[in-house]
């Protein structure tokens, strides 16, 4: 290249002249490149930032539907955020809160099929937690403990929370192994600080019905 020992500063110049025809267009073509990389990123970041507004604010409107009532309205709207934007995180948010309706509407299939389109397609840790611990309930709710447990096995434990514990309580429940199901309340119990306060613990009625029932050895 240009960093030979040359006999005159005329030869330099000759030389670097020689080494930019030979070379100029590489330079170009790599600096053009370069910019196009810069403004072919930032014409992504533009794009999804404006995607994400717009899903956002249509999300606010299903949901907006669904506490005022209008199921129908809410589904319409967050089957069109899933349509649209499914590469959002509000196309998630949307699944989840079909789910929520079909449950409420007693479509258990529906609601499992929303689940597992979070599951399929969200890799956010967050919203994936919480369809596995829904997608669990749904199980449980169709009388399948077994594959209900084999979704929460799924799940980080130092990510469910309450929500997990609980979830496991019902499912070990069900299955009838009433020692582990009665330590999963006793530990929600320690851990929302229900047992020091009668009035607001859930858990109690369900610690009588664990006492009440025959309990089985643990699989």
């Amino acid at each position: 290249m240009v960093d030979e020992i040359y006999a005159s500063e005329q030869e330099q110049v000759e030389a670097i002249k020689k080494w930019l025809k030979e070379n100029g267009g590489a330079i170009v073509v790599g600096v053009v490149l370069g910019l196009g990389a810069v403004g072919g990123w930032r014409w992504w970041q533009t794009r999804v930032r404006v995607e994400a507004e717009a899903a956002s604010a249509v999300f606010e409107q299903a949901l907006g539907a669904s506490f005022n009532g209008k199921a129908d309205e809410a589904e319409k709207i967050a089957g069109s955020v899933i349509t649209d934007h499914p590469r959002t995180t509000y196309a998630a948010y949307s699944a989840l809160l079909l789910a929520r309706l079909a449950v409420e509407k007693h479509d258990l299939a529906a609601a499992k099929t929303q689940l597992e389109w979070v599951l399929a397609n969200s890799s956010g840790s967050g919203v994936r937690t919480t369809a596995q611990i829904r997608l669990a309930r749904v199980l449980l709710a169709e009388g399948k403990p077994d594959e209900a447990w084999k979704q929460v096995e799924k799940i980080d434990p130092t990510a469910g929370g309450t929500a997990l514990l609980a979830i496991k309580g019902d499912i070990l429940a069900a299955q009838g192994k009433t020692a582990e199901a009665r330590q999963q309340y006793l530990d929600l119990q320690a851990r929302t600080g229900a047992a020091a306060d009668a009035d607001n613990d859930p858990w109690s009625l369900k610690l009588d019905n664990l006492n009440a029932a025959p309990a089985k050895k643990s699989q």
